[in-house]
């Protein structure tokens, strides 16, 4: 339906087409093309471009994901420099302190520099909590059914084997 929500079709069909789009759009961006003309390009928009990047670059499932960013690390290190050169920084210019603060959390973002810290967490489990688990989750199915036949509904779909598939109606 146009300009309405994908059909399930479209959505694995376009799902499908991701990898692909994001090795491409990567390749793109390493040749120096701008977001907009890359979206542009694919008839998309720029917030899906950058949603792909995003995306991909932290899946590093796509090839060009180190180049391109070293590209990003090699222009923000080239555009800190001529901010520092400018001496902008050292007169207090507030747009210069910006775009300084700006340049440098991208810089940190880019090298992982700001990435949470491992925690490891030791809890005690009394055995008695994981045996009453499958009777609670029952427990809560059962009153899900009371409710729903209290309503005078029927479950809207059923769950076989993680995945939910629709019931079809018998008219």
């Amino acid at each position: 339906m146009p300009g309405g929500r994908p059909t399930q079709r479209q959505a694995i069909e376009r799902a499908a087409r991701e990898p692909e789009e994001a090795r491409r759009i990567f390749e793109m961006r390493v040749k120096g093309m701008t977001i907009e003309a890359i979206a542009k390009q694919f008839k998309t928009s720029p917030k899906r471009v950058h949603h792909l990047i995003d995306k991909y670059s932290k899946a590093e499932l796509v090839p060009y994901v180190e180049e391109y960013r070293n590209l990003q690390l090699e222009r923000l290190e080239y555009m800190w420099q001529k901010l520092v050169a400018s001496g902008r920084l050292d007169k207090g210019d507030p747009a210069a302190i910006s775009a300084g603060i700006a340049i440098q959390k991208r810089l940190s973002d880019n090298l992982g520099l700001d990435a949470p810290t491992k925690m490891e967490i030791e809890a005690k489990i009394d055995p008695r909590d994981i045996e009453l688990r499958p009777m609670i989750q029952a427990a809560r199915a059962k009153a899900r059914e009371e409710m729903l036949a209290i309503r005078g509904e029927a479950a809207d779909d059923t769950i076989v084997e993680g995945e939910i598939v629709e019931e079809e109606d018998d008219e």
